[in-house]
């Protein structure tokens, strides 16, 4: 019975850190948002591999994900796609994970990053991707041409994705 009530202690507090750590950041605030026509500059960061990336010059698709909601959209989008595949179509994945408790993020949420194809980019601090447009519980993709915002949408769905990833090269 001890076990239990501190077991619910743990998870009580980690829900805390999680819902004040993701709450309006004034560190965030500082940063101008892209908008179409923004010449886009992303702090070179790594992937869940521990890999050094940059935001390529050739990327003409950028694909956000800043919650658990946009997360689970982008990764069903992106069902059965390798990091090949990715690099073809000149789609680059960021996902900010930065309100992500560090305990969850290293033991969890990297870990099962790792199972998947391709390469995701990680904000893990504060401001790493603040720049990046978004809605709650929607994924961001942005278009590209020689690093200036070209169009912003934001999807609720994984079929409304999909499309973009399909288009001629």
């Amino acid at each position: 019975m001890q076990l239990k009530t501190w077991a619910m202690k743990i998870l009580s507090l980690t829900l805390f850190v999680m819902v004040t750590s993701c709450s309006a950041n004034p560190k965030q605030a500082d940063i101008p948002v892209l908008e179409v026509g923004s010449q886009i500059e992303i702090q070179p960061l790594k992937d869940q591999f521990g890999k050094d990336q940059l935001l390529k010059s050739e990327t003409v698709w950028l694909i956000f994900s800043h919650d658990m909601a946009s997360s689970k959209l982008i990764k069903a989008a992106l069902d059965g796609k390798s990091s090949e595949d990715l690099n073809k179509q000149a789609i680059q994945y960021y996902a900010d994970i930065s309100g992500m408790p560090s305990l969850i993020s290293r033991f969890i949420a990297i870990p099962r990053m790792e199972e998947l194809g391709y390469s995701i980019i990680l904000g893990r601090e504060e401001g790493d991707l603040a720049q990046l447009p978004r809605k709650e519980d929607m994924a961001t993709v942005i278009e590209l041409k020689d690093g200036k915002v070209i169009s912003i949408h934001f999807h609720e769905s994984a079929m409304t994705v999909l499309p973009i990833m399909n288009q001629p090269e």
